[in-house]
């Protein structure tokens, strides 16, 4: 894992994973995840530290940004057993559980940043 515990360090360490995982094996499964990991993450902004990135966005919620950290740390362990798995066990729901949860968070995350905007706003969320 890179050094820390931010969101941007645990998103980067699980995009290496993955590209380790296609140095091994051009699965298309791994692929596929890929894709979708890296749309979620350029969606919420999870590489950056800008003031519109996930880590920002997560600075007054301790429980919220380690939930993320958690998730994005099994999504990597995952990653790191996914040829394992793949290659013997045939499946690789582990890696894609790990994603979808990540993508309902974020979800949630964004709704969570709008609200919060249209209170400093003083207007009410529809």
């Amino acid at each position: 894992m890179a050094s820390g515990s931010s969101t941007s360090a645990a998103a980067i360490d699980c995009l290496a994973s993955f590209k380790d995982c296609l140095s091994y094996t051009e699965l298309r499964m791994f692929e596929d995840q890929l894709g979708r990991f890296n749309v979620w993450a350029l969606n919420i902004d999870a590489f950056s530290s800008s003031r519109a990135s996930l880590e920002s966005r997560l600075k007054g919620s301790d429980s919220a940004r380690s939930m993320v950290v958690q998730l994005l740390r099994a999504l990597k362990m995952n990653l790191d057993y996914g040829v394992f798995i793949f290659l013997y066990l045939s499946r690789l729901e582990p890696l894609a559980y790990a994603i979808w949860s990540l993508q309902q968070h974020g979800t949630w995350l964004r709704g969570e940043s709008r609200k919060k905007t249209l209170m400093k706003l003083r207007i009410s969320p529809c």
